[in-house]
């Protein structure tokens, strides 16, 4: 005897309506300022590799600044619709970026090991962090 699931069948059909899924609060906005500011981490880490180059530090931290700014401020706006695991989500961005604004001080402080820093630690703690989200 072969089962028919009725509900798959006419969703497939179109004979039935799909719910949306519900928005996350805030979402365009942080994807937006934490794209802004990836690019211009991952701009700087080229740049302080190069020795032809000049790193606009400034510009990087204005735009983390941003991005911090963004991300708390719709922690909280949104706070009655957050769930858990997505007030989670949205700590660790804000503790992500802070890292990074740390990182971008340290290279700014000491820029003869800018190189080294970028390559290394910097990398996984601020640069795969941020590319994550951006995946998720």
């Amino acid at each position: 005897m072969r089962v028919i699931y009725l509900p798959a069948l006419a969703a497939l059909a179109g004979c039935a309506t799909l719910p949306a899924p519900s928005l996350q609060p805030g979402a365009a906005d942080i994807r937006l300022s934490v794209a802004a500011a990836e690019a211009g981490l991952r701009q700087l880490v080229l740049d302080v590799q190069d020795p032809a180059a000049t790193a606009d530090y400034t510009g990087v931290a204005a735009a983390l600044d941003v991005a911090r700014v963004t991300v708390a401020t719709q922690a909280l706006l949104g706070a009655e619709d957050f769930t858990p695991a997505l007030a989670a989500e949205r700590a660790l961005l804000g503790v992500t970026l802070k890292v990074c604004a740390d990182g971008v001080a340290a290279m700014q402080a000491a820029p003869q090991d800018a190189g080294t820093f970028a390559r290394g630690a910097f990398g996984f703690t601020c640069l795969v962090p941020l590319s994550l989200f951006a995946v998720r």
